[in-house]
């Protein structure tokens, strides 16, 4: 495996290999996107029903969409639900020009941010997680940030289990396998390019224990949901 972390509740670490290496986050760099909407939020200079415009350059983005319309405007409610469980790129793009009025200001946004939370190993050069020079997380950023996330925004973070999510009449599914097993995850992101290989971030509860996992680098949707399954059973 190319990196892998697995830490439990009291941040005790249970297993890592190239936790600190940087590496290409594909979609999981996604939850800094979610973590920037999701700090305005908690501090009420954004409401989910506040609406951002789809700019062209959010429409055309190829990947994983959401299949927002151009020149409607969209809620953050919904936008939210795009990029956690349909972990649309177009989704990404619209939060990222309606809070900084251009990707480029967003990314450089969530770089420094990242950095004041504790991000050591993190450069993001987009909101959505395509290959990009200067684009880089380690695992153990990660899952640093996942753990943030679930810490800081509870009423919020319920989204990640939610398993499906409609939009302009499309249903997607969550790809996060782990949901669908039925032994306790409810959370966080998936990710996935020709770069980096198939990759999980992870959120387990079992007997009010959570662990955490972030994989990357594996090389089929199967190895992903069968490793991690794996991995996580190991842990506890």
């Amino acid at each position: 495996l190319p990196s892998f972390k697995i830490y439990d509740t009291s941040n005790t670490i249970l297993y890592e290999k190239k936790a600190y290496e940087r590496m290409n986050p594909s979609s999981m760099s996604k939850l800094m996107t979610v973590y920037m909407v999701l700090e305005r939020l908690k501090s009420g200079s954004l409401s989910l029903d506040d609406k951002f415009l789809v700019s062209r350059k959010a429409w055309r983005k190829g990947g994983s969409k959401m299949f927002v319309m151009v020149n409607k405007r969209v809620s953050v409610r919904d936008l939210l639900r795009g990029i956690i469980v349909q972990s649309g790129n177009d989704a990404c793009i619209v939060i990222a020009e309606g809070i900084s009025g251009s990707e480029e200001a967003f990314s450089e946004a969530m770089t420094l941010k990242g950095k004041e939370i504790g991000l050591r190993e993190s450069s993001f050069k987009n909101s959505h997680g395509y290959p990009a020079r200067g684009h880089y997380m380690s695992a153990r950023d990660i899952a640093t940030l996942s753990r943030i996330i679930i810490r800081d925004f509870p009423e919020y973070y319920k989204m990640f289990s939610e398993t499906e999510f409609s939009f302009s009449g499309i249903k997607q599914g969550n790809r996060n396998p782990l949901l669908y097993k039925g032994f306790g995850a409810d959370g966080l992101k998936t990710g996935y390019t020709q770069a980096s290989g198939y990759g999980l971030v992870a959120s387990v509860v079992r007997n009010k224990r959570r662990l955490l996992l972030v994989i990357n680098g594996l090389k089929s949707i199967r190895a992903r949901s069968s490793e991690s399954a794996r991995l996580i059973d190991w842990g506890f």
